[in-house]
C-alpha cells in the first residue's frame, strides 16, 4: 500500500539521523574557511561539490552503523545522539534498504570524486583521501574489523571528527596538502575524543552487555568523562600554543582557543555532575553536544567575519 511505502521512506530517512550532518557541515566549513584564510580561493561551486562528496560519505556512516548494530542497539534507551536511530530493531524488514543506502552513498561519494578527478576538476590525491574516509566509516562497525568492538572506536571517530571532516573542507578548497593543515586538524583531533565519549555515555550498560569495548565501558563513565575533558583541554592548549608561537594567522588561533573553553567548561561541569549525580547521563551528553555545536559556530563565525 502507498501508506506503507511512505512510512518506510520516512523511517529510512530517520535512520540517517540527519541532525548529525549539521555538525559535519560546520566542521567542513571551518576547514574550507581556514584554507581560504591561508590564501586559497573560495569558490562556491567547488565548496558545494566538495561538501556533497564529504556529506554523502558522512551520511553513509549513519546507515552502515545502524545496519551492523541492528542486533545490539536497544531502541528503548536511545537518545538524540546515541543508541542509533532505533529503527531497525523494530522494523527489521528495512535492513536491506538501509545497507543498500549506505553502499549507494559511499559509491556516490567515491565515484563522484573519481569522475571529477578524471575531468581535471580536482587533484588526484583526493581519491585516496575520500576512499580512506569511507573505509574508516565502514570498518568502524562492520565485521570482521569492527573497530568499535576492539577498543579502537574512539580513535576512528577522532580521525573522522578531526581529520576527514575539517580536513575535507581544507583539501577541497586548497587542492594541496600543506603543513598548515596540521595546525587545524591536530586540535580538532583531540576534540573528537570529547565528542565520541559524550556519545558513548548513555549506551554504557547496553554496550557492556553486547560486547562493545568502548572507552566508557572499559573505564567507567566518570573516568571516561575525565579523559574526554582532558581531550578538550588539549584542544585549548594546542590553540594557545599556536596563538603564541604558531604561523601568522591574525588572531584565529587565539579566537579558537577562546571558543574551545566552551566544550572544556562543559566537560569540567560534566565530570562534577557525574561524580555527584547532579544531572542524568543523558543530560550531560546533550550539554556536551550543545557545547561542541556552539564552539563550531563560534569558530566558523570568526572565520566568516574576519577571513
Amino acid at each position: 500500500m502507498l501508506s506503507d511505502y511512505i512510512r518506510d521512506c520516512v523511517l529510512l530517512l530517520r535512520t540517517g539521523r540527519l541532525h548529525f550532518l549539521i555538525a559535519g557541515f560546520l566542521l567542513y566549513l571551518i576547514g574550507a574557511l581556514f584554507a581560504h584564510r591561508l590564501g586559497a580561493s573560495l569558490d562556491l561551486q567547488v565548496f558545494l561539490t566538495g561538501y556533497l562528496i564529504c556529506g554523502a560519505a558522512h551520511l553513509s556512516v549513519s546507515y552502515s552503523n545502524d545496519y551492523f548494530d541492528r542486533f545490539t542497539d536497544d531502541p528503548g534507551i536511545k537518545t538524540r545522539f546515541s543508541g542509533g536511530s532505533g529503527v531497525l530493531p523494530i522494523h527489521t524488514h528495512l535492513a536491506g534498504a538501509v545497507v543498500l543506502t549506505a553502499l549507494l552513498l559511499s559509491l556516490f561519494s567515491l565515484g563522484t570524486t573519481v569522475l571529477l578527478v578524471l575531468i581535471g576538476f580536482f587533484p588526484a590525491f583526493l581519491i585516496a583521501f575520500v576512499a580512506a574516509g569511507i573505509t574508516l566509516g565502514w570498518v568502524y562497525s562492520a565485521p570482521p574489523v569492527r573497530l568499535a568492538g576492539r577498543g579502537l572506536g574512539e580513535v576512528a571517530t577522532m580521525a573522522a571528527f578531526g581529520i576527514f571532516l575539517p580536513g575535507g573542507g581544507y583539501l577541497f578548497t586548497a587542492w594541496t596538502i600543506g603543513l598548515e593543515m596540521l595546525t587545524l586538524i591536530i586540535p580538532f583531533f583531540f576534540l573528537g575524543l570529547f565528542f565520541i565519549v559524550s556519545v558513548e555515555l548513555p549506551d554504557c550498560t547496553n554496550d557492556s552487555k553486547t560486547g562493545k569495548r568502548t572507552l566508557v565501558v572499559r573505564v567507567g563513565r566518570t573516568r571516561a568523562l575525565i579523559i574526554a575533558t582532558l581531550g578538550a583541554a588539549a584542544t585549548t592548549a594546542v590553540f594557545l600554543v599556536l596563538a603564541a608561537f604558531g604561523p601568522d594567522s591574525g588572531y584565529f588561533f587565539a579566537a579558537a582557543a577562546f571558543a574551545s573553553v566552551v566544550p572544556l567548561s562543559a566537560g569540567i561541569a560534566a565530570v562534577y555532575s557525574a561524580r555527584y549525580r547532579i544531572l542524568t547521563i543523558e543530560k550531560i551528553t546533550e550539554n556536551n553536544m550543545r557545547s561542541l555545536i556552539l564552539f563550531s559556530c563560534m569558530v566558523a563565525g570568526y572565520l566568516l567575519l574576519w577571513s
